[in-house]
């Protein structure tokens, strides 16, 4: 298991050149969907929640420290260091 932050690889030379790429193109491990959307939509403390609908509708909150929802909601590591988020969701097939 890796951080989201972590530099993971570089693209292959060969893949580079046939894009077009001047550069080496570095690769990190990035993160769950939810959680990429809350980083950029500056979802970043406790006091920010986030609402999002889409293919599923989804409730986010930003979250400092270990929670126990007892399943309720889901519970994970945010791409942020030492940070966590839970997420209720609803699948729209599923109403």
């Amino acid at each position: 298991m890796v951080e989201s932050a972590d530099k993971i690889g570089m693209l292959k030379t060969e893949l580079t050149e046939e894009l077009g790429f001047k550069n080496t193109i570095n690769i990190y491990a990035g993160g769950a969907d939810n959680a990429c959307a809350a980083l950029g939509a500056g979802i970043v403390s406790m006091e920010m929640e986030m609402v999002s609908i889409g293919t599923s509708g989804v409730f986010l909150s930003y979250e400092e420290a270990g929670k126990e929802y007892g399943g309720d909601l889901h519970y994970f590591t945010h791409v942020l260091p030492d940070a966590f988020y839970s997420i209720g969701e609803i699948c729209w097939k599923n109403i």
